[in-house]
């Protein structure tokens, strides 16, 4: 024994010394007592060191040692010991064998030699915990009085098998279960129990044993887990926190508490006490060692440490780099709700400084100051610095986090969602729409889903990825010799408080680093990969004249949108735009991913971060915003005038709306149905602003496919426009009798329409509506109009005398339906009417009457498609005429007014008019020009009213801009770009009724 040193490498001799001595007993004791097969049960213990066999065997001469179900002769073990808690325990198998049937295994199994398997020059290594039992006493005969003898025992019940050499695939279950047989009966034998190094008290000296501190580092390593907790993912912890501290300080002059800090960097005046030695340390990421799960080694790297002449921490005058300290700390678990254990911890009580695995290099030890200097790290770092950790909760190792993202915000992730859409389609929104929608007095409700903005990235990028100009900066960027990069289309996530979420995600890249806040040229040129930089930004609105930030690159651009093309020439139209303000974006560094600078970690770490954030912030930003990329919807702005064009909106508002608080944190386990939209609100004709309400869960509106937006109009900017033109319909459908007195040749009636009446058309024979069953799917109009009146006639001529009767009853029938066909996309809106016509006449000599009736339908047929909205009249418009129904004889000179030959006749002339309706409606045929999402032109589909009258759509891209948005993809990458033309060059014109 060394007295003042440890002497642990003593103790560990001494242990395996006597395991040695109990291993030499037991074969000395097989030689003379064993036998061929199974031990006496006397001398099993006795062999156990040497010998070990378990189950039975067949009688007389058909025993075989195969019939055991397990059979080993052992060499000298050996104890090698991993820290103060825990060993290895190594068994050395010279020959035996193990069956593979621990179904049946026991004691009196006989094996099936079929499933025996060989072991020759195996070792086995077992993980045993360990603890002293002391026996204290106190003799004057024996050093100076007290004296302690210390037992090791070994946990053998608790041994958990790490691995064999050479390794046996498939053994370990049976392993485990024959070494459970096994360490159970060597547990019983008492021959684990060793005696440890005596400790004498002796002038004040004692033994110390520190097994933890004589381990080495490769031992150190070989515990995989701490609590059932990965050691990577503790490292992953570590590592992060470092990073996110780092961050902390990268656009600040200092940390806003040094102790906030102090994983990163510290000086050692910050702690307030006094020094003659000055110095400044930077840390990287620390990391972890578990020896066991009450111990573990924490490696402090040491990026830089220098040292000052004073605390000013003016001139430099010692540097040392790579620097790393270790520390023995003891752990204890962190446990939540029921108990579970949800992290681990260390606590600093006992924490000893390991020199042995600590590195100084560049370190002299002949030179005196050099040695004061990394002696007082040392110090400081082994004292105060651990409660420094500890008061700011930084000795958490490991915590599972209720406010991490469970799953990564990523861009194939978002694509794929922006693509596919959600699985199956919730329709209660839907119903809700149609039964309760509401307007809120605003003339038009339009939203614009991410997934639209995210297709409108992903259009730029592969419009990008083969263009040549200076302008591609959506796909790849370069700034002078400092940066350059190749990026992934940007996503865009919406905010419930009104912000969005940019992720800018770097392909490949290189950049030199920054010196006095300005790039620099002298730099190194660090390579990077897979980079995920994400910010919050406000999500603003502008007119067209004011745009903050933009170029002649914008204006190009703009110029060549369609948005400018239907409007642009016209004088009476100003445009506002939608935009991510990026001057004033915050870096979001939980959302960020620097996995390739981060996995090795080295002392220029946080600076290529730094030098990545500045040169997109202060460098990439604004170019993106000078070409405009940083728009994402425009909508012209009309000035009130008498005559503007249906749905021109005179002034707009926006905001960002969600069914629920979506979070920078929560938006990516939020379904894509309920992500948050913008929400814009527009008035016509010059109508002044509502107060603007808190919007309902209906305005998302629910899709079979991707949503990328809605149209809500108000039902007085288009059903009141809809029905006047169905008063028209009434107008030429609607019949008037009109008497024209009695001459010779008899009765004169003659048949006009509303429109043709004289006086009847000063008045707009407007449908009513109606309530009725089935009122939760339709709304129901009613149109009727009623002529029956009686002409008397008596004096001479050839008529007879008597009364003449006309029966005239026109009658309407409107339905516009409250869904959209949910198989076929179509909304049908059904227009019917009667009529009924009959005449009469009662005399003193004949008496005779005559009826008919007249029936027709249409319905006006509104069908969506990947192309659009295509309206088309179905039915049939042209009247069917029963066949009088007549009672009695009608004299010849009275055949002029029998009301099939009158409907014949008249309705030969006269028909339907649908074409104002046909007007209204085909205008949602063409592309949408009161809102640009992304300036790109958009089409219209699934209709549907709502009890209200209003009217809702979902926004779809045309297919050729899908068909550009899928040339983004990664998989067509390399693949030539087909030219892009304007989408609307390919709508079909049609030509209906």
């Amino acid at each position: 024994m060394c007295f003042g040193e440890n002497n642990a490498t003593h103790a560990a001799y001494l242990f395996n010394a006597q395991l040695g001595a109990h291993w030499d007993i037991a074969s000395q004791c097989l030689k003379r007592h064993g036998s061929p097969f199974k031990p006496d049960e006397r001398y099993q213990r006795s062999f156990s060191l040497a010998q070990f066999r378990f189950g039975s065997h067949r009688d007389g001469s058909q025993a075989s040692i195969e019939d055991m179900m397990f059979s080993a002769s052992f060499r000298k073990p050996s104890l090698e010991f991993l820290c103060n808690h825990d060993a290895v325990l190594r068994l050395f198998i010279e020959e035996g064998h193990y069956n593979l049937n621990i179904a049946r295994a026991s004691d009196q199994s006989v094996a099936d030699k079929a499933s025996n398997r060989a072991l020759k020059q195996v070792e086995i290594a077992l993980r045993v915990p360990f603890s002293f039992k002391a026996i204290r006493g106190q003799d004057s005969k024996i050093g100076n009085g007290l004296h302690t003898y210390s037992v090791l025992e070994l946990g053998l019940l608790d041994a958990v098998l790490i691995d064999t050499k050479p390794t046996i695939p498939d053994a370990r279950p049976a392993l485990t279960f024959y070494l459970s047989q096994y360490l159970q009966l060597l547990h019983n034998s008492g021959q684990t129990v060793l005696l440890s190094l005596p400790d004498i008290a002796r002038d004040g000296f004692r033994t110390e044993i520190d097994f933890s501190i004589a381990a080495s580092s490769s031992v150190a390593a070989s515990s995989g887990n701490v609590f059932g907790i990965a050691v990577d993912d503790i490292n992953e912890y570590l590592t992060s926190r470092w990073c996110k501290v780092s961050m902390l300080n990268i656009y600040s002059l200092g940390f806003p508490d040094a102790n906030v800090g102090s994983i990163v960097e510290y000086r050692n005046i910050w702690t307030g006490k006094k020094s003659d030695v000055y110095f400044h340390l930077n840390f990287g990421a620390p990391r972890v060692s578990p020896l066991c799960d009450k111990e573990a080694v924490l490696y402090l790297s040491l990026d830089e440490v220098s040292f000052y002449p004073n605390q000013d921490f003016i001139g430099v005058s010692r540097t040392y780099n790579d620097w790393e300290l270790a520390i023995i700390m003891s752990l204890v678990e962190i446990r939540g709700e029921g108990g579970k254990v949800t992290g681990a911890k260390f606590t600093f009580k006992g924490s000893r400084f390991v020199s042995g695995i600590s590195r100084f290099p560049g370190f002299d030890s002949t030179n005196k100051d050099a040695v004061r200097h990394r002696d007082r790290v040392i110090e400081f770092i082994s004292t105060e610095y651990l409660g420094i950790l500890e008061s700011v909760q930084y000795n958490i190792i490991y915590e599972q986090n209720t406010e991490v993202l469970t799953s990564e915000p990523d861009s194939e992730d978002d694509l794929q969602d922006d693509v596919g859409g959600d699985k199956g389609v919730d329709l209660t929104p839907w119903k809700i729409a149609a039964d309760k929608g509401e307007m809120f007095g605003f003339d038009q409700i339009v939203t614009v889903s991410h997934s639209v903005i995210n297709a409108h990235f992903q259009t730029l990028w592969a419009g990008n990825v083969f263009d040549n100009t200076s302008d591609a900066s959506i796909s790849r960027w370069t700034y002078q010799e400092f940066f350059e990069a190749t990026f992934k289309p940007i996503t865009v996530h919406f905010l419930s408080n009104g912000r969005a979420v940019i992720l800018i995600r770097i392909n490949e890249g290189t950049l030199k680093l920054f010196k006095n806040q300005q790039p620099w040229s002298q730099s190194e040129k660090y390579k990077f990969s897979t980079v995920q930089v994400a910010f919050e930004v406000d999500v603003k609105m502008s007119t067209h004249s004011a745009m903050p930030g933009v170029t002649s690159r914008w204006t190009t651009r703009f110029e060549s949108s369609n948005a400018f093309k239907d409007h642009g020439k016209n004088t009476n139209v100003t445009f506002n735009h939608i935009y991510l303000n990026l001057q004033d974006a915050q870096f979001v560094r939980e959302l960020s991913r620097f996995d390739s600078l981060f996995t090795s970690p080295d002392k220029y770490t946080i600076k290529k971060v730094q030098a990545i954030l500045t040169y997109l912030q202060s460098y990439y930003f604004p170019q993106l915003v000078g070409s405009g990329y940083h728009v994402l919807s425009t909508i012209p702005v009309w000035k009130s005038g008498p005559t503007l064009p249906p749905f021109a909106l005179t002034s707009v508002t926006f905001r960002i709306h969600s069914k629920t608080e979506v979070t920078r944190m929560t938006y990516t386990n939020t379904k894509s149905s309920s992500q948050p939209v913008i929400v814009i609100l527009g008035m016509a004709g010059g109508r002044p602003f509502p107060e603007v309400p808190v919007l309902p869960e209906w305005i998302v509106r629910p899709t079979k496919t991707t949503y990328h937006g809605s149209i809500n109009i108000s039902g007085r900017a288009f059903l009141d426009r809809l029905l006047q033109q169905f008063s028209q319909v009434n107008a030429t459908t609607t019949i008037v009798p009109i008497f024209d007195g009695i001459d010779d040749e008899g009765w004169k009636l003659e048949l006009v329409t509303w429109d043709q009446h004289p006086t009847k058309r000063r008045r707009a024979p407007k449908f009513v509506p109606v309530k009725g069953k089935g009122d939760e799917k339709w709304l129901r109009y009613r149109w009727q109009e009623r002529d029956v009146w009686t002409h008397e006639h008596e004096g001479g001529g050839s008529l007879s005398a008597g009364a003449f009767g006309v029966s005239c009853i026109t009658k309407n029938f409107l339905e516009i339906p409250l869904t959209c066909d949910s198989v076929s996309d179509t909304l049908d809106i059904k227009v019917s009417g009667e009529i009924e016509f009959g005449v009469s006449f009662q005399g003193t000599s004949q008496k005779w009457s005559s009826k008919s009736f007249a029936r027709w339908d249409a319905t006006f047929s509104l069908q969506s498609s990947i192309e659009g909205l295509h309206v088309e009249i179905l039915g049939a418009p042209v009247p069917e005429i029963a066949k009088a129904v007549v009672e009695g004889t009608v004299p010849a000179n009275s055949e002029g007014v029998i009301p099939e030959k009158l409907f014949r006749n008249f309705l030969l002339s006269n028909t339907a008019d649908f074409k104002g309706v046909l007007d209204v409606l085909k205008i949602f045929e063409s592309s949408w020009s009161s809102c640009y999402p992304g300036l790109s032109t958009f089409t219209l589909s699934q209709p549907v009213f709502t009890r209200k009258g209003d009217l809702l759509f979902t926004l779809q891209p045309f297919l050729a801009v899908q068909q550009i948005v899928s040339l983004a993809t990664p998989a067509s990458a390399g693949v030539p770009r087909s030219p892009v033309v304007d989408p609307r060059s390919r709508m079909k014109k049609r030509q209906t009724l």
